[in-house]
C-alpha cells in the first residue's frame, strides 16, 4: 500500500501532523506522554518516501563517464581525498530533475562550496549492503537519507567547477571561514589534527592509530561534531553574556538576564554549527536549544518534556528519516535522561556532582543502544568521558574561542592563544594515551528484546523512585540484575554445531562455533587486490564486517584461526581479527605472500604469542568433544601455485560432514581425488571452490564429495562474473541446492550431529 503513495500525499500528511502537534500544545499540555508517539508516527509517515525505488536513473558503469552536480553540503575529509553529498541534474522536459547521490574524490582537495555545480568524470557505483545476521544495515542507512548510489572520481583534476547555484549567499561566510581555518590548522601532527576534529569535525589529520586509542579510551565520540559539542559552546558563551548582562543591572526590570542571555547565546552557537559544517547532529541540538530559548520568551521553560518533543518533531521535519538514524536515537535518550535528573532537588548546588550524576546518567541510558549497534562497552570510558567533558568545557573550549577571535583581529600579531591552545591539545592527548591502555572494554550481544527489557527496566526503576514505592523499587532491581547478569554476561551455551558463513563481499570468512565452547574462523575475508597495488584506501572488512559479527555471534575468543591460502581476499580482515580477540592458534600450510599487510599479519601474531601452526610439517588435526577437524593438503603442487595449495578444512560432527576448500581449481581437485579414498572425501556440505570460478567444481571432485548441499561466497556484481553460469549449471544439473551471499547474505548451518538445518540472513 505504502508504494502507490506519492510524495504530495506525504507532505500533505506531514502539515497535518504538525498541526496536530500544535494543537495538543494548546489543548492538552497535561498529556505529554502523548508527545513521543506523535513525533514516532510523524517521523515513521514521512520517512516511508525513501524506502521508495531511487529516483535516478543513473547506470551502473565500469567505463567513467560525466556527470552535471550540485553540491549540497560543506565537504567530508578523509584521510585521502573527499566526500560529499550532491545532487545529480539530469535534464528533462522542464529544465533538470535532481537525484541524491554521493561524490567519492581520493586525491587531492578543492574549495568546494555548497551550491556549486561541478562537472565531473567518474564512475556511478550503486551502494551495495552485506547482510550478516544482527548488523546494521548499511545500505538502508544510506537509502533512508535518500542516497542509492556514489559517484566514485579518481583525482581532483576529473573535478571542474562550472558556476554557482542561486539560493546559497547566507551559507557562504560560515563556508569560507571554515575553509581557512583548515588552511590554516593543516600542519602535520597530532595537534592541528585534533584541532580541526573537534572545532571543525575534519578527522582527515588523525591517524588510524590516535583514532584507535580514541577508541579503546571511550572517547572517540568527541572526534565527531556533536550534541555535546553545541551544548557545552552554548553553555559557555550563556554563562559569558549572563556576567556581562550582570553588569547592566537596568536591563532586568525589563528582560529577565537568563532569557537575554540565552537569547545572545544562540548568535554565537549557530555560528559555530556553521562553522562546523552543519552536521545533522550539530543542528539537532540547536534545534533543541532554538526550541528551548523560544520556551523561555513563551514562558514555558517549566513545560521541558513538551519542549523537547516539540524540538524532536522539528527535527523530523528538517530529517524526517532521523527517526531510524543511531545518532538521534542517541540524542533522543541523552536528553531524556538529562531532563529526568534535572528534576532532582538535592543536586542544586552541587555542581560537581551533578556533572557526575549527568555524565553517568547519559552513559547508562545509551549503553543498551550502544551494545546492541557495536556489539562491546567501554566501562574505561565512564571515567574518562566524565574527565575528558570537563577537560573540554573548562579548558578546550574557552582557548579555543579565544583562538578564532585573535585570528579575526589578527593571526599575525596575537600567538600566544595558540600557543596556549597548543599546550592544552598535547595535555588531552596524552590523557587519551593513558585511558588508552586501561583494560575495561566488554564484548556483549544484545538483542532488540534484551534491549526493550533494558529499557522498560530502567523506566520501571525511575518510575518507582518517583513514586517513592521502595518494595516496587527493590523489587525490579533485583529481578533486573539478576536477569541481565544472566543473559550477558553467562550467555546460553551452544547445542548443536554452527556454521556461518559470513557476507564479506569478493572473499572467503567462516565460523566455526562448536558445543564445548571451542570457536575457530577459516579464512578473514579482505580485498582481492594486495595494499601496495592499491591506488585507493578500501573498507577494512576485518574491522567493520568480520569483528562485529564475530561479537554478535557471542565469540569472546578464538581456539583457533585458519588460513586456506595467503590471497589478500582470504586474509586481509584477519589483522582486525588479531587486534580484537585473543587468538590460541594459527593454522596455515607456510605459504607466504609479499605483501606488507600479510607480514604485519604474522607481526601482530608473534607479539601476541599466538602459537603458529604449519600444518604441512607437524601433524594437528583438531578433535574435540564429538567433532573432529582434519586437513587436505595439496602439498606435491608446485609452491607458486597458491589457490592449488590452498588449505582444505574437513569437519566431521556427528553423522554430519563439511567441507571447506578454500580456493582450489581443478589440479587440486584432481589431487584430492586420487590422493584421498573416495568415502573420506564424501561430505554432505560444500564451501564450492574458487567462489565458483569455472576453474574449479570438476565433475570428477563433485562426483566424488556428492554434497547434498553447496555455498558459494562471492561478492555482488562482482569484476570476475562469479560465480561462473557454467558451475551453477553444473550444481543444478546434480541436483545440489545452491547458496550464494551475494543473493543470500550470510549463511548459518546448525547440526545436532544426526541431521542439519540452514537459514540465511535475507
Amino acid at each position: 500500500m505504502l508504494g502507490i503513495i506519492t510524495a504530495d500525499s506525504y507532505r500533505i500528511s506531514v502539515i497535518v501532523s504538525v498541526l496536530g502537534v500544535l494543537l495538543l500544545w494548546q489543548c492538552w499540555r497535561p498529556m505529554a506522554w502523548l508527545w513521543p508517539i506523535v513525533f514516532f508516527c510523524l517521523g515513521l509517515a514521512w520517512a516511508q518516501q525513501y524506502f521508495l525505488e531511487p529516483n535516478t536513473h543513473l547506470n551502473l558503469t565500469k567505463q567513467p563517464q560525466s556527470f552535471l552536480l550540485r553540491i549540497q553540503e560543506p565537504l567530508t575529509f578523509l584521510e585521502r581525498g573527499f566526500r560529499v553529498r550532491a545532487d545529480y541534474l539530469e535534464p528533462d522536459e522542464n529544465g533538470f530533475k535532481a537525484s541524491a547521490v554521493s561524490l567519492r574524490v581520493y586525491q587531492g582537495d578543492l574549495p568546494l562550496r555548497s551550491g556549486d555545480l561541478v562537472r565531473i568524470w567518474g564512475r556511478y557505483r550503486q551502494t551495495h549492503r552485506l547482510h550478516n545476521f544482527g548488523q546494521p544495515d548499511r545500505q538502508r542507512q544510506q537509502e533512508r537519507l535518500g542516497l542509492h548510489g556514489q559517484i566514485q572520481v579518481d583525482t581532483v583534476q576529473a573535478v571542474v567547477s562550472v558556476g554557482q547555484a542561486t539560493g546559497w549567499w547566507w551559507w557562504r561566510p560560515a563556508e569560507a571561514w571554515r575553509y581557512t581555518l583548515r588552511q590554516l590548522w593543516s600542519d602535520p601532527g597530532p595537534v592541528d589534527g585534533l584541532l580541526r576534529a573537534l572545532v571543525l569535525g575534519d578527522r582527515s589529520g588523525l591517524g588510524a592509530e590516535l583514532q584507535e586509542k580514541f577508541q579503546r579510551a571511550g572517547l572517540s565520540h568527541m572526534l565527531a561534531i556533536s550534541g555535546q559539542h553545541i551544548g557545552l559552546v552554548a553553555l559557555l558563551a550563556f554563562m559569558v553574556f549572563r556576567w556581562v548582562l550582570r553588569l547592566c543591572p537596568p536591563i532586568a526590570l525589563y528582560i529577565p538576564l537568563s532569557t537575554l542571555a540565552w537569547s545572545l547565546a544562540w548568535l554565537p552557537t549557530t555560528a559555530y554549527v556553521g562553522l562546523a559544517g552543519a552536521p545533522v547532529t550539530a543542528v539537532r541540538a540547536w534545534i533543541f536549544l532554538s526550541a528551548f530559548i523560544l520556551a523561555l520568551w513563551c514562558l514555558r521553560q517549566r513545560d521541558t518534556w513538551t519542549i523537547f518533543c516539540v524540538a524532536a518533531a522539528l527535527i523530523l521535519l528538517y530529517q524526517p528519516a532521523a527517526l531510524f538514524s543511531l545518532s538521534f536515537q542517541l540524542s533522543f535518550m541523552a536528553i531524556a535522561s538529562l531532563l529526568w535528573v534535572s528534576r532532582w532537588t538535592w543536586l542544586q548546588g552541587r555542581r560537581l556532582v551533578g556533572l557526575l550524576v549527568h555524565s553517568l546518567a547519559i552513559i547508562l541510558w545509551t549503553a543498551p543502544l550502544l551494545a546492541y549497534t557495536f556489539q562491546q562497552l567501554s566501562f574505561v570510558g565512564v571515567i574518562s568521558h566524565v574527565l575528558a567533558s570537563v577537560y573540554f568545557a573548562v579548558i578546550l573550549c574557552p582557548l579555543i574561542l579565544l583562538r578564532i577571535i585573535s585570528l579575526i583581529v589578527s593571526a599575525s600579531v596575537i600567538v600566544w592563544p595558540q600557543q596556549l591552545l597548543d599546550l592544552a591539545l598535547t595535555g588531552f592527548i596524552k590523557g587519551v594515551h593513558f585511558f588508552s591502555t586501561w583494560p575495561g572494554q566488554v564484548s556483549l550481544s544484545l538483542s532488540v528484546t534484551e534491549v526493550l527489557f533494558i529499557y522498560g527496566a530502567l523506566l520501571l526503576l525511575l518510575l518507582s523512585w518517583q513514586l517513592q514505592r521502595r518494595r516496587v523499587l527493590c523489587l525490579t532491581a533485583f529481578a533486573s540484575f539478576v536477569l541481565l547478569s544472566g543473559s550477558l554476561f553467562y550467555p546460553k551455551p551452544l547445542k548443536h554445531f554452527r556454521m556461518t558463513l559470513l557476507d564479506v563481499g569478493q572473499g572467503d570468512a567462516i565460523v566455526l562455533q562448536f558445543p564445548d565452547g571451542k570457536n575457530y574462523l577459516v579464512d578473514g575475508g579482505g580485498h582481492y587486490i594486495p595494499s601496495q597495488q592499491r591506488k585507493f584506501p578500501v573498507r577494512d572488512v576485518g574491522a567493520s564486517v568480520v569483528v562485529p559479527a564475530l561479537r554478535k555471534l557471542g565469540v569472546k575468543a578464538l581456539s583457533g584461526v585458519i588460513l586456506s591460502h595467503p590471497h589478500p581476499d582470504h586474509y586481509g580482515g584477519l589483522l582486525a581479527v588479531v587486534k580484537n580477540f585473543p587468538v590460541k592458534n594459527f593454522y596455515w600450510n607456510g605459504d607466504r605472500f609479499p605483501d606488507e599487510e600479510f607480514q604485519q599479519l604474522l607481526q601482530q601474531l608473534n607479539q601476541q604469542h599466538t602459537s603458529i601452526v604449519n600444518v604441512m610439517e607437524v601433524p594437528s588435526d583438531i578433535t574435540g568433544s564429538g567433532y573432529h577437524i582434519n586437513w587436505l593438503k595439496s602439498e606435491a603442487l608446485p609452491e607458486t601455485d597458491l589457490n592449488n595449495r590452498s588449505l582444505g578444512v574437513r569437519i566431521d560432527y556427528g553423522a554430519t560432514c563439511v567441507l571447506l576448500t578454500g580456493d582450489m581449481e581443478a589440479a587440486a581437485e584432481r589431487f584430492l581425488v586420487r590422493a584421498i579414498d573416495g568415502t573420506h572425501l564424501r561430505c554432505d556440505i560444500l564451501k564450492v571452490p574458487h567462489h565458483g570460478s569455472r576453474t574449479s567444481s570438476t565433475a570428477e571432485f563433485l562426483d566424488a564429495v556428492q554434497p547434498q548441499l553447496a555455498i558459494v561466497s562471492v561478492g555482488a556484481r562482482n569484476r570476475f562474473g562469479l560465480p561462473h553460469a557454467s558451475v551453477v549449471e553444473s550444481y543444478g544439473q546434480r541436483n545440489i541446492p545452491l547458496y550464494r551471499t551475494d543473493q543470500h547474505g550470510a549463511v548459518q548451518l546448525e547440526s545436532d550431529g544426526k541431521q542439519y538445518w540452514v537459514r540465511t540472513a535475507r
